[in-house]
């Protein structure tokens, strides 16, 4: 049975990467996420709650935020604000033709109901979301950090009525103590 050995595999991953650098830079890919990247830090550097796991690979799922046919997702993630999970995808092509999108969903996608329909026996998922054209929209990244900032705000409202400081805590793991009666002579 053959196998990789490690230079080898040290050269197959460093021609990966350039191909996929290579591929982010002519997309304008590259670009896009910087501007992600600095977004998010400017809302976190201003107090807010955010933190974000993105890597190359789109999910499922994340194919279904852009109403199209003709799609490519090369990246996406999960934006937390605070306690809400956001899906997140930039796409690069959309209808055969290249652009600079980023679709966040429209609700935390842990609860998000998709609207479907069944074609053949599948399921065609449709999974809301708002799209950001960063090639044609100066102001694509201000529209959503003015989002991501009304749900931080919503958040903060939220928790600062958790007066007993219950909200998002786990449980006391402790059973209750059982009460003893005493026994009568």
């Amino acid at each position: 049975m053959r196998r990789m050995d490690p230079h080898q595999i040290s050269d197959t991953f460093n021609a990966k990467r350039k191909q996929f650098a290579e591929d982010c830079d002519a997309t304008g890919l590259a670009q896009g996420m910087e501007a992600f990247s600095i977004a998010i830090n400017d809302l976190k550097a201003a107090g807010m709650d955010l933190s974000v796991e993105i890597f190359g690979d789109a999910s499922e799922l994340a194919f279904s935020m852009f109403n199209t046919t003709s799609l490519r997702t090369p990246v996406s993630g999960i934006l937390h604000i605070g306690p809400i999970h956001r899906l997140f995808a930039f796409a690069v092509r959309d209808a055969g033709g290249p652009c600079l999108k980023l679709a966040v969903s429209d609700f935390d996608i842990r609860f998000n109901g998709a609207d479907g329909t069944i074609k053949e026996g599948k399921l065609d998922n449709i999974v809301r979301a708002q799209i950001y054209d960063l090639k044609n929209d100066e102001n694509a990244l201000v529209t959503m950090q003015d989002e991501i900032i009304r749900m931080s705000a919503r958040n903060e409202v939220v928790q600062n009525h958790d007066v007993a400081d219950a909200f998002d805590k786990p449980g006391n793991l402790r059973k209750p103590s059982l009460r003893m009666t005493p026994k009568s002579s």
